[in-house]
């Protein structure tokens, strides 16, 4: 694996090869607004996409992050567009209304509900600040650098781009652009301990390189924190106390988040390339997981092979519509609202399930 590129030299390099990872990710492709007949995806997780879902003249976005569906079934993208940081939608794609706070690093989003209320846990990578906000976007907790770990020293980068919270209320705040490190807190804010890390030897099953995002899994009656550790091109599996269970590879994918939802995961691998360069067949996707972590569908790429129990390599597919998928959500409809980044200030794409 190639050495990890800083992100400011991540974001130039990136800038050189939009209009041309443009042209692979959307020559099948129409209209914003169509439904496409292609259909993408293997077996039970099959869609059709809606390209450009959510455009709303007058609106526009930068960086799409994040995407989730609240209970009143609205849906919530996160964009550095600092006019529009917070639109919430309906399914249609209407927009609703927006947020006025401004969020210019707006990165990560987790729905939390605590006791039937909701709330939003977000992360900011140009303040290097983790917020808990209620749904209309009043700040209720603000959070800066962590003082345990490796923090300790000031020359430690420090950078949040996800938050995992817990059934209990503990949360986990994924200090993926920074030195890849998890602080644990309580409920209420508190500082438990820190763990993982960029510093530990490539052996350690608890090093972490670019711990981009992840959340807490309770499928099987216990709970475990999963977290894409994106350099390495796998999921890491860490108990609630911080302790390193498990490893999930992808043979050429880079994850970006871990999103659960019913008895899968769904991971948007930004691409199949380690420095994100896009030439043909390597446009990033998305990867469905079983409650074992085994790929069964690839959304925009090949189905997925095992051989001897070890996951291949995969290539994107020709009628691929993504450009950098960052952060999914999906809906109560199972339909998946897909956020890019770098990916020239398009809106979502909406996958319906068929």
């Amino acid at each position: 694996m190639p050495t990890p590129l800083p992100r400011r030299q991540f974001l130039g390099q990136f800038a050189t090869i939009s209009i041309v990872s443009g042209l692979f990710a959307r020559r099948a492709w129409a209209a914003d607004g169509d439904t496409h007949p292609d259909i993408l995806g293997q077996g039970d997780f099959r869609y059709r996409a809606i390209v450009g879902w959510g455009k709303t003249e007058g609106r526009t976005v930068n960086d799409c992050h994040a995407m989730a569906q609240d209970k009143k079934g609205r849906i919530f993208l996160f964009n550095t567009d600092t006019a529009n940081s917070m639109m919430i939608y309906d399914r249609s794609g209407k927009l609703l209304t927006t947020w006025e706070k401004k969020f210019p690093g707006a990165h990560g989003m987790t729905l939390a509900n605590e006791n039937g209320t909701e709330f939003l846990f977000l992360t900011d990578t140009n303040s290097r600040k983790v917020f808990k906000c209620t749904l209309d976007g009043k700040v209720l907790l603000e959070l800066g650098r962590p003082k345990g770990g490796r923090y300790v020293d000031p020359q430690v980068g420090y950078c949040p781009t996800d938050v995992a919270v817990a059934p209990n209320g503990e949360f986990y705040v994924m200090d993926g652009y920074g030195s890849s490190q998890i602080t644990r807190y309580s409920a209420t804010g508190e500082e438990i301990s820190v763990f993982g890390g960029n510093h530990l030897p490539g052996n350690d099953l608890a090093r972490l390189a670019t711990c981009h995002g992840g959340s807490v899994d309770s499928r099987s009656g216990k709970s475990y924190f999963n977290v894409a550790s994106r350099q390495e091109s796998a999921i890491k599996r860490f108990d609630l106390d911080g302790k390193a269970l498990a490893k999930f590879s992808f043979a050429n994918c880079f994850p970006c988040f871990v999103t659960q939802h019913g008895k899968h995961s769904f991971i948007p691998q930004i691409s199949l390339n380690a420095n994100c360069a896009i030439p043909p067949g390597t446009a990033g996707l998305i990867s469905v997981l079983d409650a074992d972590f085994k790929v069964v569908s690839n959304i925009g790429g090949d189905a997925p092979v095992y051989k001897d129990g070890v996951l291949q390599k995969v290539t994107t597919s020709a009628n691929n519509p993504f450009r950098f998928p960052h952060g999914v959500g999906l809906d109560d409809e199972d339909s998946i609202y897909v956020a890019q980044w770098n990916s020239g200030r398009t809106f979502p794409i909406k996958l319906v399930r068929v």
